[in-house]
């Protein structure tokens, strides 16, 4: 059985730059128990240049394969207002992890995403194994904002009109492993994707792809076939968000403070950092 471990990620002007990318790489050698059980692939546009790859490669002991991607262009969609300020990379990324990478890997059997700011915690050999009875695995699961989903729910009635849904979600993607031999065969998953694209509406309406593979998950397997497994902790930066991080206990410590009367005449001021999110004038 063929495994990787895969990202998608941008190429930079300085080496310093990927040094998310670089932290990324160094938490899943430290949470894998033997390396070369896994090819470890960097999807790209073609711009980490050869001495940049030399320089990441230099950081690490996995074994990288950098895989040049065409270069992602703007498009000329209309797109919903409230999504905006999502540029066409974004929805590009989207694209690509919702169905642009699965033609890219065919040679493999499973594959585990890990985005550049992710920092993992926990041993990763678990996914895998857990891979050998789901289709999907992952930390957590989640929702999106309104205007991020807007029309999917219509459009998925309109495709599986006898099945509905109360609530739509996904699986927290920048941390998710597929089974992709189970993903090819399902003749359901595939005409969901082809329908998706042919929409369009991932650029013209941002739709993401955590959100639309929770829909393929839906519609096209049963929800025994998935899970989020609690046991997988790791660190996604662009979001703040610590998934089944163990938080530590807070301790009360009681201090007796001796106050003179000169400080208690004094005025003090707590400087709560708020000029920081107030905008110039």
């Amino acid at each position: 059985m063929k495994k990787a471990i895969a990202l998608l990620t941008r190429g930079y002007k300085t080496n310093d730059e990927y040094a998310s990318f670089i932290q990324r790489n160094k938490s899943i050698e430290e949470n894998i128990n033997n390396i070369r059980d896994y090819d470890f692939i960097v999807f790209h546009e073609n711009n980490i240049t050869l001495e940049q790859q030399i320089y990441i490669q230099d950081q690490t002991n996995l074994d990288l394969q950098f895989w040049g991607i065409p270069k992602f262009e703007p498009r000329n969609h209309e797109v919903f207002k409230p999504t905006a300020p999502w540029g066409w990379n974004y929805r590009h990324m989207c694209n690509f992890w919702f169905s642009g990478f699965l033609d890219r890997v065919k040679a493999y059997d499973q594959l585990l995403r890990i985005d550049e700011d992710c920092t993992v915690y926990s041993n990763l050999d678990q996914i895998f194994d857990a891979l050998n009875e789901k289709v999907c695995v992952y930390g957590m699961w989640c929702g999106d904002d309104w205007f991020n989903v807007h029309g999917l729910d219509e459009f998925c009635k309109g495709i599986f009109p006898n099945k509905p849904r109360k609530e739509i979600g996904g699986p927290y993607t920048n941390l998710v492993a597929w089974d992709l031999k189970r993903i090819r065969a399902n003749e359901t998953v595939k005409g969901f994707i082809k329908a998706v694209n042919e929409s369009e509406a991932i650029y013209t309406h941002r739709w993401g792809d955590h959100m639309l593979w929770g829909e393929a998950l839906y519609y096209g397997f049963d929800e025994s076939e998935y899970c989020e497994l609690k046991s997988v902790s790791y660190y996604h930066a662009s979001c703040l968000t610590e998934v089944n991080c163990e938080k530590e206990q807070e301790t009360e410590i009681e201090i007796d403070i001796e106050i003179t009367p000169e400080e208690e005449r004094s005025e003090y001021k707590l400087d709560s950092g708020q000029e920081y999110l107030e905008e110039e004038e």
